[in-house]
């Protein structure tokens, strides 16, 4: 089996990203959604197709794994890396040409996380 059927195999069997969530720090950081960009058009890929397996088992940390697959150019690309609480925030780490990087996410306000959540549970259109 080739490396890209494997990848749509596992596409098609995983979860979305965003079922498996919400998830909140305790430090209050909310983790809604996981997303992926595609680096052909540059399109954000996230919802349905954004799918994988999320670890929470470590203390204030997210780890995941997946794919996405984006709807403009029909690339499926995998998506790894890890969330970890960070201060009143959080930071994502990925690997890239075999170094980490790292990416603080600016704290949301609670009006944000509000509105967040009426979308997510009253208007799931």
């Amino acid at each position: 089996m080739s490396k890209l059927a494997m990848m749509k195999e596992r596409f098609i069997k995983e979860p979305t990203f965003h079922s498996q969530l919400p998830f909140t720090f305790d430090n209050g950081f909310l983790v809604e959604d996981i997303m992926g960009e595609c680096k052909q058009c540059g399109e954000t890929i996230c919802g349905d197709f954004a799918r994988g397996n999320l670890n929470t088992a470590y203390t204030n940390t997210i780890v995941f794994d997946g794919h996405c697959l984006c709807q403009k150019c029909l690339k499926i690309f995998p998506v790894n890396g890890r969330i970890k609480k960070h201060k009143t925030s959080a930071k994502f780490e990925y690997i890239h040409e075999g170094q980490w990087v790292y990416k603080t996410f600016e704290n949301t306000s609670i009006w944000r996380q509000i509105v967040a959540y009426f979308k997510r549970n009253c208007f799931p259109f």
